[in-house]
């Protein structure tokens, strides 16, 4: 992957993987105050924590560092907001 230069993250994420839950360790830009949460592993659950951060950071770029290439974990956070549509965003923000 080549990295992009000077993209300014909205925030910092750290995800432990594991095949029941994801140990996550959040901290936006320009905040000393880090956020800790547990997320299951349910796609139901990936796709609203991804929603959700999506929304909080308004689309901006968000810095994660996971241990994997690929799954859903992977999937739904690969997944740009411009990409869903209208109807998609309403269903996104009723979750």
């Amino acid at each position: 992957m080549k990295p992009q230069p000077d993209v300014e993250f909205a925030a910092f994420v750290g995800i432990d993987w594991s095949d029941a839950k994801h140990d996550i360790c959040l901290q936006a830009a320009h905040s000393e105050d880090r956020e800790f949460a547990v997320l299951p592993h349910r796609a139901a659950s990936i796709d609203a924590w991804a929603c959700a951060l999506r929304q909080r950071f308004a689309g901006r770029p968000v810095a994660v560092c996971l241990e994997l290439a690929k799954g859903p974990l992977v999937n739904a956070l690969s997944r740009p907001i411009s990409t869903h549509s209208s109807a998609e965003a309403h269903h996104c923000s009723l979750r």
